[in-house]
């Protein structure tokens, strides 16, 4: 996959793709490596060979690892983007207004949804 061919996008999103097809692709390696080292492992019975085989089980999970982190932080950072969704009333004085998703009553909000949901 060229990322550079396709239409342009933000930095951000290209650092994105292309950091997660490189972890998709260190697993890859890792995988198809840790056959070679289980079998290795199993038939020597040397220390060391059995030393690389758990390194190599180590270093798949902390790939994995990041791998979650990479697409947690990029969810995150897609919604402090969009903001939250705000239903009901605007007219607040709050310090910050990007943390409330709702001001009104009860009432107020099951109005709107009703409205919404007809």
């Amino acid at each position: 996959m060229d990322l550079m061919s396709e239409t342009p996008k933000p930095d951000e999103q290209v650092d994105y793709e292309f950091s997660r097809l490189t972890y998709y692709e260190l697993i890859q390696k890792g995988l198809e490596m840790l056959e070679t080292s289980k079998n290795l492992a199993t038939d020597s019975e040397h220390p060391r060979a059995i030393e690389v085989f758990t390194g190599l089980l180590k270093g798949i999970a902390d790939i994995n690892g990041s791998l979650v982190d990479l697409q947690t932080k990029h969810k995150k950072n897609a919604i402090e983007k969009e903001g939250p969704k705000v239903i009901g009333s605007t007219s607040y004085t709050e310090e910050d207004p990007k943390e409330v998703v709702f001001h009104g009553t009860p009432a107020d909000l099951l109005d709107k949804l009703e409205k919404e949901e007809a």
